[in-house]
């Protein structure tokens, strides 16, 4: 099932970049302008945020070129 038709129905996604993806740390957000701004508040409240965050998200691409393989999406 492509990730498109798998989300429809949520106004906000979290993905886990170091839950099977293969990124020492780190997550992302998807959703509208508004929604990713709450967050980020949230977050920051909540005791969140890194500093020289580079080399993570240098990781966090490269885990995502292959994420369908890595999750085994098709079983």
């Amino acid at each position: 099932m492509p990730m498109k038709e798998m989300v429809k129905d949520f106004d906000i996604v979290n993905v886990c970049l170091s839950k099977g993806m293969g990124c020492p740390a780190g997550s992302m957000i998807a959703g509208t302008e508004e929604d990713i701004k709450r967050a980020r508040v949230i977050r920051k409240m909540l005791g969140g945020g890194m500093r020289q965050t580079g080399i993570l998200s240098a990781c966090a691409l490269v885990s995502l070129m292959d994420w369908e393989d890595k999750l085994l999406l098709d079983n």
